[in-house]
């Protein structure tokens, strides 16, 4: 049980339809934390020690150095999701709240899980950045055309179009996404498209802010 917090910012997360965090929701969360916090998150959210260590081998991360926003957020976002693949639909808002709290991470740190507010659109820059990541995954186009809401014959449709390289490929299937989805296309929908249709967050972690960040690394 969450305490010393004012009761009424968690009423609508302790409700019986407590709904499941988002990708990018999650996303967020992660590239503000240091990594050793998020380990201790991910600890009470029910990872073991043996799968934390595995994802900071992968990462090479030394606890000595400078704290790289790109590298540690990309580790922390990886161990979240862990978590929401494992636990599925218990991998609820309240229980991520509770670790937070557990972890004694600052509440203005994730108030905006809070915010009912619908999430911000993708930037014109940010669609350009993203396309420059997915560009190199072999196949990109048919792995996610479905997962993005087209069809196998967008795809044809995309590579008679643009038929200069993948890039411009995958960024006119970005822009079709966004003015397909219109009001819609947000950064949660797409960031929660990306998880499904298997792209790892090192490719768009960069989306995963409150405001739009500039692309590092």
């Amino acid at each position: 049980m969450l305490s010393g917090i004012d009761s009424h910012i968690y009423k609508s997360l302790l409700s019986p339809s407590v709904p499941v965090a988002s990708v990018w929701q999650l996303g967020t969360v992660g590239n503000k934390l240091h990594p050793d916090i998020c380990d201790a998150v991910c600890l009470h959210l029910g990872l073991t020690r043996e799968m934390i260590q595995a994802h900071r081998e992968k990462y090479r991360l030394d606890s000595s150095e400078a704290w790289e926003m790109s590298q540690y957020g990309i580790h922390n976002i990886s161990l979240l999701l862990r978590w929401l693949n494992m636990a599925g639909s218990q991998a609820t808002l309240d229980k991520l709240c509770e670790s937070l709290h557990y972890a004694d991470v600052q509440l203005d740190m994730y108030n905006f899980l809070f915010d009912p507010i619908t999430s911000r659109h993708p930037t014109d820059l940010e669609l350009v950045q993203l396309a420059v990541q997915l560009h190199s995954i072999p196949w990109v186009l048919t792995h996610l055309c479905c997962p993005m809401g087209f069809q196998h014959h967008d795809v044809l449709c995309w590579e008679r179009t643009d038929p200069g390289g993948t890039w411009f490929q995958v960024h006119a299937m970005l822009e079709d996404w966004r003015n397909k989805f219109g009001g819609e296309a947000t950064v949660v929908k797409l960031c929660g498209q990306l998880h499904d249709g298997g792209v790892a967050p090192d490719k768009y972690w960069f989306l995963c802010h409150e405001e739009p960040k500039s692309f590092e690394g």
